[in-house]
């Protein structure tokens, strides 16, 4: 019986660019979202050490926590949009991808079904019509036989 293991996690999504330009640009944007939601809780216990320490410097106690608690709730906002903006960039990714196989899939019935013997004539070019000398003696013998 085989044992399910967990997946294990990396610290940064596979690097998979693709090598078109406007694809990778894409891509790089959503790696970045990934990088960022999945790094978001680090940055948020910075800041609010970070404003704790100033407004406790400053202000005192109280005001230090009050704004670590403050800042905490922004950043977990921020956090919950980025992870929702993360999730519809993926369904669209997820779509999109569909419908390239789906077009792919659907090109190569075509190609498959389009000449009788499945084979696909490439090198067949309209009007390139090759006369042998001897068509065009017959031919010029039969135009003077009229």
């Amino acid at each position: 019986m085989n044992k399910i293991r967990p997946k294990q996690r990396q610290w940064f999504p596979a690097w998979e660019m693709p090598s078109d330009p406007v694809k990778a640009v894409w891509w790089f944007l959503r790696w970045l979202l990934m990088i960022v939601v999945r790094y978001c809780w680090l940055l948020i216990i910075i800041a609010m050490l970070l404003v704790a320490y100033t407004n406790g410097i400053s202000y005192g106690i109280g005001s230090a926590i009050v704004s670590a608690l403050v800042t905490l709730l922004v950043g977990l906002v921020v956090w919950g949009v980025l992870t929702v903006v993360l999730q519809v960039v993926n369904v669209w990714v997820n779509i999109a991808r569909a419908v390239g196989d789906a077009q792919r899939m659907q090109e190569a019935m075509f190609e498959r079904y389009s000449s009788p013997y499945g084979e696909r004539e490439d090198n067949v070019v309209d009007s390139t019509i090759v006369e042998m000398p001897e068509e065009e003696q017959q031919q010029q013998q039969q135009q003077q036989d009229r």
